[in-house]
């Protein structure tokens, strides 16, 4: 028997056992009252534990073609299709599949909480603690429900970032600040040579690194600025980056007021 010929089944004869007693046993309608009220406030409970994680209650699934394969490739059209199809990859361990999906839906619809929340999930799974606390943080902002479930597990994952801080090299958030970037974000990769630098204040890679990155995001004097200093700490990656620079001071047509020989600067002193 299936699912829903058995709920069928169920529904009416828990319907026929209800009407008997009402019609039979007068004084059992407060009971029934109470345990109807019971049976809805647990169901309302449910819903509330799942709403917004990567699990699915069963029976609440969306309409959706069947078959395993087709259940996690079928086509997304809006920012709720993208959290549905997400969340089961996640459910079928395809984290960063999942990932893909909830970065797709949240440029859909940014104000969708529940993809921050599920994607907070898949990230903590990768061991990706900064963008999983990122994710969970926002998920509260936009929907403050979300705070008593997530209370604990953002301490906790803030404890995990820090003790990974204390075991990591420099030499290993620039790593992580060069996989930030292939996957494109460019905000997550500049958090690790900021890190990588707060370790090692000569790591000529982070500053090199970190100045690519603010030239992209248009940060033109900080890119100027990196870069310099990356030239200083390794005078080997000048014929790399002093064609870098001489763009960026041709694009944006920067004029230094500070400077007393070309190739030195301040930050501030970058002008246009």
């Amino acid at each position: 028997m299936s699912d829903r010929k058995r709920n069928v089944f169920i529904g009416i004869f828990t319907a026929n056992i209800i009407i008997t007693l009402l019609l039979y046993v007068p004084r059992a309608f407060p009971y029934i009252v109470i345990v109807l009220g019971v049976a809805g406030a647990l169901k309302l409970l449910r819903k509330l534990a799942y709403q917004g994680t990567g699990r699915i209650p069963a029976g609440q699934e969306p309409e959706v073609p069947v078959g395993p394969q087709k259940l996690l490739t079928y086509e997304c059209r809006t920012a709720e299709d993208y959290l549905q199809r997400g969340r089961r990859k996640a459910g079928a361990g395809d984290n960063n599949g999942a990932i893909t999906d909830f970065d797709r839906a949240v440029e859909i619809k940014p104000e969708l909480a529940d993809a921050y929340f599920a994607r907070g999930y898949a990230k903590n799974d990768t061991s990706d603690f900064t963008g999983a606390l990122e994710d969970w943080e926002r998920a509260v902002f936009l929907k403050p429900l979300f705070e008593s479930t997530l209370r604990h597990k953002i301490d906790r994952v803030k404890i995990k970032i820090k003790t990974a801080d204390k075991s990591k090299t420099a030499q290993e958030y620039v790593n992580a600040g060069n996989a930030k970037i292939a996957a494109g974000d460019l905000a997550g990769a500049v958090r690790y040579y900021d890190k990588a630098i707060k370790l090692d204040s000569n790591c000529a890679e982070a500053y090199s690194n970190r100045g690519v990155v603010k030239g992209k995001t248009g940060d033109y004097s900080g890119a100027l600025e990196d870069l310099m200093k990356a030239v200083e700490l390794d005078p080997a990656l000048e014929p790399d980056i002093r064609p870098l620079i001489a763009k960026i001071i041709a694009d944006q047509g920067l004029v230094c007021e500070t400077k007393e020989e070309e190739g030195k600067t301040k930050k501030e002193g970058w002008t246009k």
